[in-house]
């Protein structure tokens, strides 16, 4: 028996990882780390409990169950699994059938898995085991010791010592993988894992897995293994299936895997998962922090146009000291810093810009580039300056184009600054037949045609926000965004207009919402209603007591960080 006691040890387990064929030595991240790579225990921040059932060939059957509960920097894992192998008849030595047997196995564990830096993670497993055949028994102790690399969150390698005992007498097992987070997108994702595993029983063998999440709640998983006993030519020996169903805290997982002559057998699983105290409170502190940052982010935007630079630096860099990965907040920091440093403004900015267009529109491309140059200087990232910059310096070097575009060149260029986007391509396409090869003209009628699609696609959008409730807000402020950059177009004054009454009764409901989250203690739910009243009108008569209300919601939440944080 003592070959057998390790085969026993070397199956697959889990409804997730056995659809997967097993391929699950660096992904594993779940209750089955304890079996797959006790390493992937580092990764759990829940209480988890599951059980799983598999249907083997005949009346061989095989339970599992196990909890995991996290303590410390890791996670502690205890498993135990039944497998019943049927009913046999029990011959003496001379081949008389003496009665039945019902040979079992029962093996009980306990693991650790931590996190050892930022990149590596390690975990132990001790296993006992006991096989009982008839009246014979045998008992023994076996360990699992695993790592984990985190190069990223796209890749992972994984490697395990599985089933050795204290003298190395034979039967354990090495496996590595290679794990791969192909997409990942809020619910979406795509993983991958190649394993090479070599048993002491089996010898070498491949797995390959993938596994497809849609929705958050909804799992496909496929895989094959290639062993001894089959090879990519086979046929189906070797394929596994599966999938999962999550709903709320609970997770129901089916495989299906092909065992070639053997026939095939099934395999379903249920998983709990409890989140404690000390994750709910991780997560709200986390959510806390990132609603934080989001406000102060776009409290900095709005003293940065109100010309405050300093303030909006100061804004960004508590963002900055609360998220340091916050998207575009080193940009914003560095626009900020620039203008300060420069003595520069968004006002000047655009004054000197407009000067520039002025000489540009008198072909004084010399002085255009001048003007430009010092925008260029003071904000590096001003509307299209490296257009215009790169316009200027070309026509300059060209000097210009003939008289006769040139009238409908400068013509086109005012109705393109305005925004009369079908105007300046008429002039532009006179300007053309005039002259026919002057790749400038030709550049600046696409320019405008892109231009024109951004402008009414966007009212298109605009129009079909403003028609939900959910959406009104993205809708109002696209239409203030396109009235903002091209104030003569008055198809998004008009829809504004048209949205008066609308945008009067919201701020209105708005206000009294907010009111009433923030004496509830939902002071989150009360900043998003009050700062939603400034995007929809940033005139409304109520503008002035929101934003004082918003500062005192604010200043209450940052207690509250700074409590945990006293707390921990």
């Amino acid at each position: 028996m003592d070959s057998f006691k390790f085969a026993l040890l070397d199956i697959d387990m889990g409804a997730r990882a056995a659809a997967m064929s097993g391929a699950f030595t660096a992904l594993t991240a779940d209750y089955t780390s304890v079996y797959y790579n006790p390493a992937g225990l580092s990764k759990l921040k829940m209480i988890e409990i599951s059980g799983a059932y598999d249907k083997w060939m005949m009346d061989s059957s095989f339970q599992y169950g196990s909890a995991i509960i996290p303590v410390g920097f890791g996670s502690i894992g205890a498993m135990f699994s039944y497998t019943s192998y049927g009913t046999f008849d029990a011959r003496n030595t001379d081949g008389f059938v003496t009665g039945e047997i019902e040979p079992y196995s029962l093996t009980g564990g306990i693991s650790y898995g931590f996190p050892a830096g930022e990149l590596f993670s390690a975990g132990l497993t001790a296993k006992f085991s006991t096989l009982a055949i008839g009246d014979d028994t045998e008992a023994t102790v076996l360990f699992d010791l695993g790592f984990l690399l985190n190069f990223s969150d796209m890749v992972k390698i994984g490697a395990v010592l599985q089933n050795f005992d204290i003298e190395f007498s034979g039967g354990f097992n090495v496996n590595g993988g290679l794990g791969i987070n192909i997409f990942n997108d809020g619910g979406y994702r795509v993983s991958t894992e190649v394993d090479v595993k070599y048993s002491g029983i089996y010898g070498l063998s491949y797995a390959a897995g993938l596994e497809i999440q849609l929705f958050k709640a909804v799992m496909l998983r496929a895989g094959y293994n290639i062993g001894n006993e089959n090879s990519i030519l086979s046929g189906i020996s070797g394929l596994s299936v599966g999938g999962g169903v999550t709903i709320e805290a609970i997770t129901v997982d089916y495989a299906f895997v092909s065992r070639g002559d053997l026939g095939m057998s099934h395999l379903i699983g249920l998983r709990l998962n409890y989140e404690g105290a000390e994750e709910r409170s991780r997560k709200n502190y986390q959510k806390l922090t990132e609603f934080l940052a989001y406000q102060n982010f776009k409290d900095g935007e709005a003293a940065f146009n109100a010309g405050n630079y300093r303030r909006a630096k100061a804004y960004w860099m508590e963002v900055k000291q609360m998220m340091p990965e916050y998207e575009g907040i080193d940009v914003a920091i560095e626009r900020a810093a620039r203008l300060i440093k420069t003595g520069g403004s968004v006002k000047k900015a655009q004054t000197l810009f407009e000067q520039g267009m002025t000489y540009y529109e008198k072909f004084d491309f010399k002085n255009a580039v001048k003007k430009w140059s010092e925008v260029k200087r003071m904000y590096p990232d001003f509307k299209d300056i490296d257009v215009w910059l790169d316009d200027a310096r070309e026509l300059k070097a060209t000097k210009g184009m003939s008289k006769q575009a040139e009238k409908y060149f400068r013509e086109g260029i005012r109705h393109y600054n305005n925004c009369r986007y079908a105007s300046a391509l008429a002039a532009w396409n006179m300007g053309l037949k005039k002259d026919p090869n002057n790749r400038k003209i030709k550049q600046y009628i696409e320019r405008a045609k892109v231009k024109y699609a951004e402008i009414k696609e966007g009212i298109k959008q605009a129009k079909a926000e403003v028609a939900k409730d959910a959406t009104v807000i993205k809708g109002i402020e696209r239409l203030r965004e396109i009235s903002g950059v091209c104030p003569a177009y008055k198809d998004a004054v008009d829809i504004l207009s048209t949205l008066k009454d609308l945008i009067n009764l919201k701020t209105r409901d708005y206000y009294f919402k907010g009111i009433e989250k923030y004496t509830q203690g939902n002071l989150d739910a009360a900043i998003v209603y009050w700062s939603n009243i400034e995007k929809l009108d940033p005139k409304s008569e109520y503008l002035i007591k929101v934003r004082r209300y918003i500062i005192d919601a604010r200043k209450k939440q940052k207690a509250l960080i700074k409590f945990d944080k006293d707390k921990k």
